[in-house]
């Protein structure tokens, strides 16, 4: 199987974007083995998990057995919106999921999925809805973008640690051994600070397991 290693944006709206199409991931991949399965759609849409368009679109996608891979998830949410180009389809596809009625806004009531504690949600909290500028209670789509471009500037930690724990938790086994062998990505590349000029990487590093052992991060 090929697998694609490449990275979300790490900047912008679409950093923001990506974190929470990834952190919707993590709500949905309960076993952590890269795989979540079709007939669960339904009843995570009935969960308020996503919208009915989101389920749609990722009923339709390739699935081996009827499992969707994490790659099959993300490259389905990112083909959804045709219009899209280039990083604003990461924003397309958090839109998607978090516009649960489909009444183009979106509300707090439909953030509701990122349940976890921590930086990206206490982000989403205060600063997400400082762009609503109408002061309706919801984010129009155009409100939506902005409100993710500012928490990318508070929360650019949170979201290099929600892709970090993609990379090294939530990629099937197979997957980690073939990027970070083939390609070099090996849960670091999300943290550019920790990269040296080196391409290789000391023999502690365990590129199955992930960079458990790289001092400074959180487990």
């Amino acid at each position: 199987q090929v697998w694609s290693c490449a990275s979300p944006p790490l900047v912008g709206a679409a950093a923001a974007g990506a974190a929470i199409m990834q952190e919707a991931w993590m709500a949905l991949d309960v076993d952590m083995d890269g795989y979540i399965p079709k007939e669960s759609l339904g009843l995570w849409q009935s969960q308020n998990l996503m919208s009915s368009s989101a389920a749609k679109y990722l009923n339709s996608s390739k699935a081996a057995d009827g499992m969707i891979s994490n790659d099959g998830y993300v490259e389905t949410l990112l083909e959804a919106d045709s219009g899209a180009l280039g990083d604003e389809k990461w924003v397309s596809g958090a839109w998607l999921l978090c516009d649960k009625n489909q009444d183009l806004k979106v509300t707090k009531i439909e953030m509701g999925f990122l349940e976890r504690h921590g930086g990206l949600k206490k982000s989403i909290d205060q600063q997400l809805w400082t762009k609503d500028a109408d002061g309706d209670g919801a984010l129009s789509r155009d409100e939506f973008n902005a409100g993710l471009a500012t928490v990318a500037l508070h929360a650019e930690g949170a979201i290099q640690q929600i892709f970090h724990e993609v990379q090294t938790r939530y990629w099937p086994v197979a997957k980690r051994s073939f990027c970070c062998q083939s390609q070099g990505v090996c849960g670091l590349n999300v943290f550019p600070s920790a990269i040296t000029e080196s391409t290789t990487f000391g023999a502690s590093y365990d590129c199955i397991t992930g960079a458990k052992n790289v001092e400074g991060w959180t487990e």
